[in-house]
């Protein structure tokens, strides 16, 4: 009876010396690799019809091993949703204090419109999810450019008048 306590024993401390190399190998770190959240600035609104809205985000990243999941919406003026392109990535560099990232709009008319973005960090061990405030933007021709354009358009109009006086 001794020896089967014995053998009991020795299989107990090389399963804990196991255990002990498995978890010092797989350290796990319990951080949300994203601090104090996300700021976002639109770098192309009005987005001209066809092209992609680009956004810079800044945001604090203190770990690099969390592969990201986006799912993303655009919502109307009248608040009808939309799902356009999701993507698994890598999430940026955790030395960069911004990124920027393009957003396909191809088929969306001109208007106002809403971003949503849910993003997801896949960690070894544990998910963090982020729901980013909606980022304002507007599709089609810039309002200002517009009216430089008819200004021209008309100054134009008047330099061809004095022409034919």
């Amino acid at each position: 009876m001794l020896l089967r306590i014995t053998d009991w024993v020795a299989v107990g401390l090389v399963a804990a010396a196991i255990a002990g190399v498995a978890l010092d190998r797989y350290k796990f770190d319990p951080r949300d690799p994203i601090v104090g959240g996300f700021q976002n600035s639109t770098l192309n609104s009005p987005v001209p019809l066809g092209d992609n809205l680009i956004i810079r985000t800044y945001r604090e990243k203190v770990r690099g091993d969390c592969p990201v999941t986006s799912i993303r919406s655009v919502t109307d003026a009248d608040g009808r949703s939309q799902p356009i392109d999701s993507i698994v990535w890598a999430g940026g560099s955790p030395t960069a204090d911004s990124i920027e990232l393009e957003y396909d709009t191809g088929g969306l008319p001109a208007g106002q419109y809403l971003l949503n973005v849910t993003l997801t960090y896949h960690c070894p061990g544990i998910s963090f999810t982020h729901v980013i405030a909606p980022i304002p933007f507007r599709m089609g021709p810039d309002p200002v450019k517009e009216l430089q354009m008819e200004q021209r358009s008309i100054q134009g109009e008047i330099e061809n008048l004095k022409v034919t006086q």
